[in-house]
């Protein structure tokens, strides 16, 4: 008996000091009947077909019943088995009973948005860190006590082959659940995710859930299919998709916030690969969840400044980032202004409320401008550079002081640089005019092209003014920043100098 207690101790530690873990957060692969992602707790896709799936024994017959709906089927040679439940209003809570040989109970469902919140390290960067910055400190006090947000954190697993369920954390040691909002462990999910979430179910009184499946320092290729790789001209590998992603394509969601970029941003070949490949990756992740063209909204790279590659790479990584914009339902959120010298900006309050400006807009319809200035055309007028925009709001601003607090207007306009035939760009003088932006310099009499926010960590600050309020008639944003562009189409050399420490 001693021997046998020993063998399972030891088994057991060896697990322990194996297994990935987000801090003391556990995780369970495997329930009775459903899989993974259906347990308690859970936020089902509102006013759509809902697939409940899972496996059992060959044969087996299922039921399946919420709110007083019901749906059989038998499971096929695989024990597989799955049924549809017809689309259903917002709201709860429900059970949901499982009946088979045995007896699955699914308790305090609620039906609303699901987003699924994917990216690298600054998507799965942590509530709680903003928290000890103390950060979001007022506002949490608030959303902390919506009881309709539910969040769900997929544990990281790569994997060659396609997998049929996930693994997800718990702070339950007993059974697989959903975090509620303001429970023991909810501030170790997604930041950005949590913001947006809560601001979200604040403003429309819809439950929330949502989906964590991110991974630090991951590339976009580890979120793609073998498809999706081979569409884009790359080999298949060991992704974080087969593990991840793959599993949860049977269940609908709302859309998608992603934050990712950092890991494609190391070359300026591989930034301008992005551009593709995140079109291609978008695209694919649509079909493959057979939910037709569901909203896509991304963070655009975060100010960052260490020098180096970066300055050269970053711009170009944002520029990629900006094609996917050609597909509907999209929107990007420019956080330029949000960063420093670290590549994990803690900022993560107005990234997240940027976030959710574009959801009011492209996702629940809102009237409002959901973007800062994007450039549009430009003029050359003896030595000066006219330059115009799309989404001017109110008007165009050149603004000072915290991006995240109450709006000041800066003396003077930055960021912009001009060149002329020689190709090599100076700092400009640059001047609001109306809806254009004048850009000169006086070493440059024949201006050819200006580029705005071309670096890395930009000290750049045109923004647009806008009125967008809380559902209590509070300014909410008054003010969202440029995004970085150039007017040229110029050869940028990959970088050849030290890399930053």
């Amino acid at each position: 008996m001693v021997r046998y207690i020993s063998l399972i101790l030891f088994i057991g530690l060896a697990f322990w000091c194996c297994e990935d873990k987000i801090e003391s957060l556990s995780y369970l692969a495997e329930k009775d009947y459903t899989d993974n992602i259906f347990c308690d707790n859970m936020v089902l896709q509102r006013e759509v077909t809902v697939k409940i799936y899972g496996t059992a024994d060959e044969g087996e017959v299922i039921t399946v019943t919420i709110d007083g709906t019901e749906n059989s089927t038998t499971t096929d040679s695989l024990g597989q088995w799955s049924v549809d439940m017809p689309p259903h209003t917002a709201g709860g809570p429900y059970t949901m009973q499982i009946q088979g040989n045995r007896n699955e109970i699914i308790n305090n469902i609620l039906y609303g948005d699901v987003w699924l919140c994917s990216g690298q390290s600054n998507m799965e960067y942590q509530l709680k860190k903003i928290i000890n910055k103390n950060q979001y400190s007022d506002r949490l006090a608030e959303v902390k006590a919506l009881p309709d947000v539910r969040m769900l954190i997929i544990h990281h697993v790569k994997s060659r082959e396609r997998q049929d369920t996930i693994q997800v954390y718990t702070n339950d040691s007993t059974k697989t659940r959903w975090f509620l909002n303001g429970e023991d462990d909810y501030d170790k999910f997604s930041a950005v995710g949590y913001v947006f979430g809560t601001e979200l179910n604040d403003l429309y009184d819809i439950p929330i859930g949502l989906i964590s499946a991110d991974r630090g320092s991951s590339s976009i290729e580890s979120w793609m299919s073998s498809e999706a790789l081979q569409a884009d001209g790359k080999n298949d590998g060991n992704t974080y998709y087969n593990a991840m992603i793959a599993p949860i394509q049977k269940f609908p969601i709302k859309g998608v916030i992603w934050y990712q970029g950092e890991a494609n941003a190391k070359s300026v070949a591989k930034a301008m690969a992005y551009a593709n490949t995140f079109k291609t990756h978008i695209q694919y992740w649509r079909s493959e969840w057979q939910s037709g063209d569901f909203p896509f909204l991304f963070v655009q790279l975060a100010g960052f400044g260490r020098g180096g590659y970066i300055d050269i790479t970053w711009p170009v990584l944002r520029e990629s980032q900006n094609k996917a914009l050609d597909l509907s339902n999209t929107a990007s959120a420019v956080a330029i202004d949000l960063g420093g010298v670290g590549i994990h900006p803690w900022q993560k309050v107005g990234v997240g409320n940027r976030l959710v400006v574009a959801a009011r807009k492209i996702v629940y319809g809102e009237d409002i401008i959901h973007s800062g200035p994007v450039y549009n055309d430009i003029t050359i007028n003896g030595n000066e550079a006219i330059l115009t925009f799309d989404f001017v709001g109110n008007e165009l601003i050149a603004r000072a002081g915290d991006p995240e607090g109450a709006l000041e207007i800066a003396d003077e306009l930055t960021g912009f640089t001009i060149c002329g035939s020689d190709h090599i760009f100076v700092p400009a003088q640059a001047t609001i005019s109306g809806n254009t932006v004048i850009v000169s310099s006086p070493s440059v009499t024949e201006p050819v092209a200006v580029r705005y926010g071309w670096i890395g960590l930009p000290s750049a600050n045109l923004y647009n003014k806008v009125d967008i309020f809380t559902k209590t008639g509070e300014p909410f944003i008054e003010a969202l920043p440029a995004s970085p562009f150039r007017t040229d189409a110029f050869t940028i050399e990959e970088y050849t100098g030290d890399s930053p420490d």
